[in-house]
């Protein structure tokens, strides 16, 4: 579970022990400033809690990690950001582990992209579509 929310139990007792003792009830929440120069449209977790992606009217895609010690960390450079789209880009969706690390994208160019991540290489347009504007749904 990421350090951004508290731990779930099913406990009533485990339930009432968190009531009498509510400053253990969440672990460490961190603000981040999102580094973006406009809004942020849409952010989302991978299927684990270990990453985020968040996406913006600036253009961009960036993916932030969750550190050993609980902390997100964004690192410029290293291909966790890129210029996804023409236009503003409105909502981004992580696919299922079980089809490897893809981060599907649309934006207001009208383009529907999904990205792959390869080792080494970092993320890379694997297959788009131009054709109409859809109402993005998340991957289940």
């Amino acid at each position: 579970m990421s350090a951004l929310f508290p731990p779930s139990n099913n406990s009533s007792e485990q339930q009432n022990n968190n009531n009498n003792n509510s400053s253990n009830n969440y672990n460490k929440v961190q603000t981040l400033r999102s580094l973006h120069i406009d809004y942020v449209h849409d952010i989302a977790f991978d299927h684990y809690g270990r990453r985020i992606a968040t996406c913006s009217g600036d253009r961009t895609v960036k993916v932030w990690d969750l550190s050993d010690d609980g902390e997100w960390t964004f690192r410029p450079g290293t291909g966790s950001e890129w210029s996804a789209h023409r236009g503003s880009v409105c909502r981004l969706s992580w696919a299922h582990p079980e089809f490897g690390q893809l981060l599907a994208t649309c934006g207001t160019d009208h383009a529907v992209s999904v990205w792959e991540e390869r080792e080494g290489s970092g993320l890379s347009l694997i297959g788009g579509d131009t054709s109409s504007m859809l109402n993005p749904t998340s991957y289940s």
